[in-house]
């Protein structure tokens, strides 16, 4: 999927704390998957961007960060907020430019 010069997949990432969620866009630009070698949690901006797409309206994980906690999108409702990274129901949302 992509929106302006982002991509994402469209399977959806795995539930997992933030931590997880991170190294799980590792392996993505690790195994360089469809061919992208830039992927890595994207910012609650970038989430919103896909709000419109053929992307899981669930709650994710951003790359946002302030000691303990991480920004997380609800995409359903477009709303930001923040959550323990320890938390394990949000979901990695990985984008990469080409």
């Amino acid at each position: 999927v992509r929106e302006g010069n982002l991509y994402t997949h469209k399977s959806r990432g795995p539930n997992g704390d933030w931590n997880a969620a991170n190294e799980y866009c590792r392996t993505l630009k690790r195994k360089k998957r469809h061919g992208l070698t830039k992927w890595r949690l994207g910012t609650s901006a970038e989430l919103l961007s896909f709000r419109g797409s053929d992307v899981g309206r669930l709650l994710y994980w951003t790359s946002e960060t302030s000691g303990t906690k991480a920004k997380v999108v609800t995409m359903m409702s477009g709303n930001v907020s923040e959550k323990d990274k320890t938390d394990p129901s949000p979901r990695a949302f990985c984008v990469s430019k080409r």
